[in-house]
């Protein structure tokens, strides 16, 4: 029941995000000693495709099959609290569904490049309610394990170490303390970007408000949007990237070769195919 809720919110959040604006948040003293890079290519056909922000350009975009299976029968129980839906004429099915896509690219500054290969995956597995009523189907999620990876290949860097980037978010319906319809699900999220010697620690970015066309300030409708990510190192913000409005945002005093690092992160995160998983 909640997800069809949640399905409804989301329609009427899209409605009122279509008149409004939706901003990252990005801290005012990081962003005065940064390079703000608007990133074109990220929408529109994924054909030949390819970003350029800043002096940055990928080459094209190199994706593989995407999978997607889903699996859907009969629950089998003789648990009391199932035998009790068969008594009022209510099926379960248990369900499963998996996803996953892959991509390649190569990125440059006009001095230095590197290598990027991403997979994506996702298992979800729930249960589908089939009632006699309006409702008609209703769908409950109870697990879902989700996890992006890429490893960036420096080509002519002072250190030719390959980076590995992981992103990744774990729901149990068990373990999730959300119990109101507009809280965010409980998930257990990590990411994190490292070479074996430096690492790069990066932190999902969420908003619950919106600016309006007059410049009033609203809640958004429903949980928290997922709106960007924030990369650190130790305790220091060094880039912050927009998934809402595609751009990046990266610390004027890093070195080249961590610069370029930081923009094939920010790439990969812009073009993989799901963003806000615990919150769709």
């Amino acid at each position: 029941m909640k997800n069809a809720l949640n399905s409804l919110v989301a329609l009427f959040s899209l409605a009122l995000f279509s008149c409004t604006a939706a901003k990252v948040g990005v801290p005012a003293q990081f962003a005065s000693q940064a390079d703000h890079m608007k990133v074109k290519g990220v929408n529109g056909f994924t054909i030949n495709q390819s970003l350029n922000f800043g002096p940055y350009i990928t080459g094209e975009m190199k994706r593989g099959w995407d999978f997607s299976g889903k699996w859907q029968a009969s629950n089998i129980s003789f648990r009391p609290e199932d035998q009790i839906y068969k008594f009022f004429n209510i099926g379960l099915d248990n369900k499963t569904v998996r996803e996953r896509n892959k991509f390649q690219f190569a990125i440059r500054d006009g001095k230095l490049m590197a290598d990027v290969f991403a997979f994506e995956e996702s298992v979800e597995k729930g249960r589908v309610i089939k009632t006699a009523t309006l409702l008609g189907e209703v769908e409950q999620r109870n697990s879902l394990d989700y996890s992006f990876s890429a490893a960036i290949v420096p080509y002519n860097f002072a250190t030719k170490q390959p980076w590995k980037l992981v992103i990744s978010s774990s729901y149990d319906r068990r373990k999730d303390t959300a119990r109101g319809l507009m809280d965010l699900p409980y998930a257990e999220e990590a990411g994190y970007a490292t070479d074996g010697q430096e690492t790069i620690s990066i932190k999902p970015l969420r908003i619950d408000k919106v600016t309006t066309k007059s410049g009033k300030n609203t809640n958004v409708l429903g949980p928290a949007m997922l709106s960007g990510y924030e990369l650190r190192i130790e305790d220091g913000v060094i880039a912050v990237v927009d998934i809402l409005e595609p751009s990046i945002w990266i610390y004027r005093e890093l070195d080249q070769p961590t610069r370029m690092i930081v923009a094939a992160i920010g790439s990969s995160i812009l073009l993989k195919r799901k963003q806000d998983v615990n919150n769709e």
